[in-house]
């Protein structure tokens, strides 16, 4: 959610060099396992409008 963020900039203010490495590589982390998640959901969507001939929200 937003407010981690919000929360973990506000925390690197008063936060020493190795903690920041440590954010920046958890959201970096975080980012990545979101960006294959939303691909592979993608994917299979794809693949079964194309098995089915649907394709969700066209009506068709």
């Amino acid at each position: 959610p937003l407010c981690w963020l919000t929360d973990a900039a506000r925390e690197l203010g008063g936060a020493g060099g190795l903690e920041i490495t440590a954010w920046i590589g958890a959201l970096t982390a975080l980012l990545a396992l979101w960006t294959v998640a939303a691909i592979l959901l993608w994917k299979l969507s794809v693949s079964t409008q194309r098995k089915t001939g649907h394709v969700e929200g066209m009506g068709i």
